[in-house]
């Protein structure tokens, strides 16, 4: 065992789940090991939870040289993460695919003709858009661009009309919804509205840069680095990635086919990422998007997707209903906390000393009495006692709002 420390391997978790870390020490004793993870923190682990890395980890990872060029080192090492996801090691899956994607884009260009994704302008918020380069500066520092409509509602028919239902119902919960719903606003008038070319797009406001023949090796890196983002309940990480792809897919040059199953699995880990921040709007519309998309050629893989389209819209729904249950459950016990709080204030007054009438010859006595009652030190013991009283009521009032969805 002595000679396992200083050893990175990797452990499995009670959930299933696997982890890598480095041994500090061992004890022969209870068959334990102290371990440092990947985050920093120190745990003791049995030794039948330990684990022997894969043989390539033990390597450094692959790089682009004259022989090997960069989209054949992003396939392996897709290849790669994909051994570790089936591990259920989504952290180290992760790493593998995000060193993919770097290589894919050192082997992209800044020039014309080329496709790249643009962040908004200054401080606007909103998602990256998929913009084609018509005219590039000689210094490479701007470009004239032409954006990349991104369409898709919801679709007709009783399944269009209960996602509707639903998105309006996701509104009205009082989960933030008001930002999340200015935040998708501005997310929609900058994919379908707003400006078709813009001149001099500054350099720093490439996002990335698309691949111009291997965009299905990058739309699938990009996804499968989402779904480990998922797993880790990085949610606002798994949003993002997941809708580069589908940004990636939507134009895509080659494989059609190919490219349309992926950007569907793209909108569908969008409103999955969406449902986990309970942002039930953003998911919701996600999840219009998915029914409005062409389905597969195939007719099995057209019936999966409307299956799995379905699934998605019923689970949303699930979701929707435990919070406003949630939320009323919570009002109600916050309602109960502060009669309780009131009747507790109420018998503390009636049990407070009320002052005595003064009597003649006794002004000096009185005033003293009514220095002391009005004392800092008297008038402290009020003070935990009413804040948490206005702390019961703000939550009680903030509660009982957005279960009302006001």
């Amino acid at each position: 065992m002595e000679a396992q420390v200083g050893r990175r391997v990797r452990l499995l978790r009670p959930d299933g789940t696997r982890e890598r870390a480095l041994i500090l020490c061992a004890s022969e004793a209870d068959e334990t090991y102290q371990v440092e993870l990947d985050d920093g923190t120190e745990a003791v682990v049995p030794l039948s939870a330990v684990e022997q890395l894969q043989p390539f980890e033990t390597l450094p990872p692959p790089r682009a040289n004259g022989a090997t060029p960069p989209p054949a080192v992003a396939e392996a090492l897709k290849a790669e993460g994909n051994a570790l996801f089936k591990l259920r090691d989504p952290r180290a899956a992760l790493d593998r695919y995000l060193l993919g994607l770097r290589e894919l884009q050192a082997d992209c260009r800044f020039e014309a003709g080329g496709r790249c994704l643009l962040k908004p302008p200054g401080r606007a918020r909103g998602a990256a858009r998929g913009a084609l380069l018509l005219v590039v500066a000689a210094d490479g520092a701007s470009a004239d661009v032409e954006y990349e409509p991104i369409g898709g509602g919801a679709r007709g028919g009783a399944l269009g009309a209960r996602v509707r239902a639903l998105l309006e119902a996701a509104r009205r919960l009082g989960h933030g919804e008001a930002k999340e719903k200015g935040e998708e606003e501005e997310e929609e008038e900058g994919e379908e509205g707003g400006e078709v070319e813009e001149d001099g797009v500054a350099r720093e406001r490439v996002a990335m840069l698309v691949h111009p023949t291997h965009e299905e090796l990058q739309c699938a890196l990009l996804l499968n680095a989402s779904k480990c983002s998922l797993l880790l309940r990085r949610w606002g990480e798994a949003l993002a990635r997941a809708g580069r792809a589908e940004r990636v897919a939507a134009h895509a040059r080659a494989g059609a086919e190919r490219m349309g199953a992926l950007r569907r699995t793209a909108v569908a880990v969008s409103a999955r990422a969406a449902l986990g921040m309970q942002r039930f709007g953003a998911a919701t519309s996600h999840a219009s998007r998915l029914l409005a998309l062409p389905p597969p050629s195939d007719p099995e893989e057209a019936a999966s997707a409307v299956k799995e389209a379905r699934a998605l819209v019923g689970e949303i729904h699930r979701r929707v209903g435990e919070v406003q249950r949630s939320n009323k459950r919570l009002a109600k016990e916050l309602s109960a906390w502060v009669s309780a709080a009131m009747s507790a204030s109420e018998e503390h007054v009636d049990a407070t000393p009320q002052p005595q009438p003064s009597r003649p010859g006794s002004t000096a006595q009185a005033s003293g009495s009514a220095s002391s009652a009005c004392s800092p030190n008297r008038l402290m013991e009020f003070v935990p006692f009413w804040g948490t009283l206005l702390v019961l009521v703000f939550l009680y009032v903030a509660v009982v709002l957005g279960a009302r969805g006001l």
